[in-house]
């Protein structure tokens, strides 16, 4: 990997939103979730998950961020 490569793949994860535990839906019911875990969210809209699945900006329609009650959970 070049200089150029690493400063750009450093900077977008910088500028991306990484959510340690989050539920992603593919449409407004409870019923649509299309992955639950680790996902970080780029620049450009696209969802990626630990496994190194990604999801376009057009088949997510929102995510909720778990961190919180999934840690708090864990704890009890």
């Amino acid at each position: 990997m070049d200089l150029v490569e690493l400063i750009r793949s450093t900077v977008w994860k910088l500028l991306s939103q990484y959510y340690e535990y989050a539920v992603v839906y593919s449409g407004p019911e409870e019923m649509d979730v299309i992955y639950e875990g680790e996902t970080r969210v780029y620049l450009n809209g696209w969802v990626k998950t630990e496994d190194g699945y990604l999801f376009s900006p057009n088949t997510v329609h929102h995510i909720e961020d778990q961190t919180l009650r999934e840690n708090s959970q864990r704890m009890y």
